[in-house]
């Protein structure tokens, strides 16, 4: 028997099970974190990054929010919505909806008044449905070329983990003899 066939054989050690288990942890999130905002269009998601403290302390800076289309007539007061101002997208939270005008007023959780102008439901983009506090801005980190690198040397990391974790075997007393 050669020496690759040997370490083929025992039980894996409790470190090595150990370095296997968070290596497979370390690829499931790191491959969750790269993918899922790129899925999540598939199904109608629109995703944005909160820059401002508008809407702390409900959606801190730095989160990930997910939003869908909605039936805007019916948007109630104390719903979160994203929607377009002079090219930058802005979320708030609706103080009131004036179907009849076919538009809402705003206010950010921070501020101390309403929004100066009402939303018409044309600048709408969607409904906010959750977010995810600092996802937004490890999102921001890895689209750009240094935050790239970080993610693949993470999961390499990740990869060497388990295939070492994997490598480490207990030799049983038959191998020993042979």
């Amino acid at each position: 028997m050669n020496e690759n066939e040997k370490s083929e054989h025992g039980r894996i050690t409790p470190l090595g099970a150990l370095l296997k288990a968070l290596g497979i942890i370390i690829i499931v999130l790191t491959m969750l974190i790269c993918l899922v905002p790129l899925m999540l269009p598939l199904f109608g998601v629109q995703t944005a990054n909160i820059i401002t403290g508008s809407m702390t302390p409900a959606i801190p800076v730095g989160s990930l929010v997910a939003v869908t289309s909605g039936t805007y007539e019916k948007l109630e007061q104390g719903e979160i919505i994203m929607y377009e101002l002079n090219g930058t997208t802005v979320t708030h939270r609706v103080v009131s909806n004036d179907v009849s005008a076919r538009e809402v007023i705003t206010k950010g959780d921070a501020n101390d008044r309403e929004d100066m102008l009402p939303v018409s439901y044309d600048q709408i983009e969607g409904i906010v449905r959750f977010h995810v506090p600092v996802l937004g801005s490890v999102l921001q980190f890895i689209s750009q070329l240094s935050g790239k690198l970080v993610a693949f040397g993470v999961l390499a990391v990740g990869l060497l983990m388990t295939f070492t974790g994997d490598r480490m075997r207990q030799r049983s007393w038959e191998d020993e003899i042979k």
